[in-house]
């Protein structure tokens, strides 16, 4: 992939200004260090039109799960319409693969349940001369789900946090686009040990297919669990289906999307919640959730910066009181750990944003609860080791639910945001929305609600490098993600 070099290269480099008045503290590492050479460390869109591009979707439900329902987006913001070549990988059955036609200032909805009905069916989406964008949304009885695609697979692939309590279920989704069989070795990390299951070594995924394990038939009863599959023959996107009921007060939702293709030094979570924010707000518990895959012990420091940074002194430095307390974690080789920002003293109420510094590469999610309803509503995100200047986000909320963004400037400069729309007349900016100002290092949420765009395509630009994470929120479901970067502007 020609683009991929100077993608990452610049990215980089956009990220060294630091967090506002936090680049001070040594406690916060700006350039990350990634792991995985020659891959891109998250899903993202390139700044340069490849010849042709690909886009890999891990998977949703196709019609034969009760009660779920999956679809894959294509977002065209051009003025020009475009051909896709959809490949479906549905769960036993052979590949189907259709031609759509993508709008001009337009989307198209491909639901696998139309074409290749199956449990689970998983997508490749190619396109030429134009790169697009691509989400996938699952929907169940447990919750609802709305993820990035990815651009490529990759030899290897992470994932922190996942459960096989008796009220939840664990499944990866293993899709193999390519004309030869894959094999694949996955390991796993408790709460007590890391662990080496047989049955899970040298798994063969044959040619054109899509696999679904289920963990929880093997790894029964963990409260947590993290994954890394490493690809030993071939290549493979994986993803995770992660069901939670919530029976008798625990967690309810579902999480579907892929893992992470890297480790890194740095991850960055936008939408950070501790209890009440304020006036109609919820509730919120959030805990980060690391995995070291590595053999080197990692020392990794959590620190929360909150929504609006306080005011320098005179001296340039913050009122006594107000510096961020990192939270210290050690992470033996192999294992995984939490840091429960809503159990620690340090970690202030309200809304604020986290970075997570590790001395070696690791992978991060975010585990974010909220009572609503009588319910625990929960989902799972995986980190930014990235920051960039542009964000889009081509699915819509589902019908009933309504989206916010929560964008954090990675910088330590003031920037301008503006948030656009896909509509009828294109990309336009969002009335009210034009040119918000961002000041270093804080953190502004916009409920697209409020301006009826929930449903449209999402563009957000700006004059710095930003995080960008979009909330779903319904009556008994909620999901979060993070955008799609423009990566190498």
């Amino acid at each position: 992939m020609k683009f991929l070099r100077p993608m990452v290269a610049v990215i980089l480099l956009g990220t060294t200004a630091g967090l506002t008045w936090a680049d001070r503290h040594p406690v916060v590492t700006i350039a990350p260090v990634l792991s995985g050479a020659g891959v891109l460390p998250m899903p993202g869109i390139p700044a340069t039109v490849p010849l042709s591009t690909s886009w890999y979707c891990p998977g949703v439900p196709a019609g034969e799960l009760p009660g779920a329902a999956g679809s894959f987006t294509i977002a065209n913001t051009s003025e020009s319409e475009f051909g896709a070549r959809v490949t479906l990988f549905p769960v036993g059955k052979p590949a189907v693969v259709t031609n759509e036609t993508v709008p001009a200032r337009g989307r198209r909805i491909v639901v696998p349940a139309d074409r290749a009905p199956s449990t689970m069916a998983a997508a490749l989406i190619e396109m030429t001369g134009v790169v697009g964008a691509v989400e996938q949304t699952a929907v169940s009885p447990e919750g609802m789900s709305v993820t990035p695609c990815v651009l490529e697979p990759s030899p290897n692939w992470y994932f922190a946090d996942g459960t096989t309590r008796v009220d939840a279920s664990l499944s990866l989704t293993l899709l193999n686009p390519s004309p030869t069989d894959a094999v694949v070795d996955l390991a796993f990390a408790d709460e007590e040990n890391a662990r080496v299951t047989k049955k899970f070594e040298g798994r063969v995924i044959p040619a054109r297919s899509l696999v679904v394990l289920d963990v929880g038939e093997v790894i029964l009863r963990k409260e947590r669990l993290s994954v890394a599959a490493t690809v030993r023959i071939g290549s493979l996107v994986v993803g995770r289906y992660q069901v939670m009921k919530g029976t008798e007060g625990t967690r309810s939702g579902l999480v579907a999307g892929a893992a992470s293709p890297a480790l890194s030094t740095v991850w960055r979570f936008a939408a950070g919640q501790k209890g009440d924010a304020g006036p109609g707000t919820l509730p919120a518990q959030e805990r980060i959730v690391m995995h070291n895959p590595g053999t080197a012990d990692a020392t990794v420091t959590v620190t929360t910066f909150p929504a609006t940074p306080p005011q320098l002194g005179a001296d340039g430095t913050p009122p006594p009181g107000a510096a961020p307390t990192p939270i210290t974690v050690t992470i033996a080789g192999r294992q995984s750990a939490v840091a429960d920002l809503s159990g620690d003293a340090s970690v202030p109420a309200g809304l604020f944003s986290v970075v997570v510094n590790s001395d070696v590469p690791i992978v991060a999610e975010r585990a974010l609860d909220r009572l609503q309803n009588g319910k625990v509503l929960a989902t799972l995100q995986l980190g930014s080791p990235l920051a960039a200047s542009e964000w889009h986000l081509p699915a819509g909320a589902p019908d009933g639910s309504q989206a916010t963004l929560a964008i954090v400037n990675a910088t330590g400069l003031p920037g301008k945001v503006a948030v656009k729309a896909l509509g009828p007349a294109g990309l336009v900016p969002v009335p009210g929305l034009e040119a918000l100002t961002i000041e270093p290092g804080a953190l502004i949420k916009v409920d697209l609600g409020e301006f009826n765009v929930s449903a449209n395509a999402i563009v957000v630009t700006s004059t710095v490098d930003l995080v960008v994470e979009r909330i779903i929120r319904g009556a008994t479901a909620w999901s979060s993600s993070l955008g799609l970067p423009v990566i190498g502007s």
